[in-house]
């Protein structure tokens, strides 16, 4: 799956894609994103937990430049979170 810009003119170019996601065998289930996350362009890897909710993102060093929390109904309670302490 890809994401583009939508350009001021013309159609997007498809061989320039922003961002390409590679996702698992269950409906919500990524697994990487390869384009620009916090800034900085790369690879990023998610975290989930056991209901598949998405908890963290780590590059490819296995710092994790992204956290999420959320309740015990999985509604997310903190967006990105940016932890110096990993």
């Amino acid at each position: 799956l890809c994401e583009y810009s939508v350009p001021t003119t013309g159609p997007p170019a498809a061989n320039a894609p922003d961002q390409r996601f590679v996702y698992g065998e269950y409906v919500d289930e990524p697994i990487l994103k390869d384009g620009l996350t916090n800034g900085t362009t790369g690879v990023v890897y998610y975290s989930r937990n056991q209901q598949y909710s998405v908890t963290a993102l780590t590059n490819a060093t296995g710092s994790v430049i992204e956290r999420y929390a959320y309740t015990a109904c999985q509604i997310k309670v903190s967006g990105t979170v940016n932890d110096s302490k990993e």
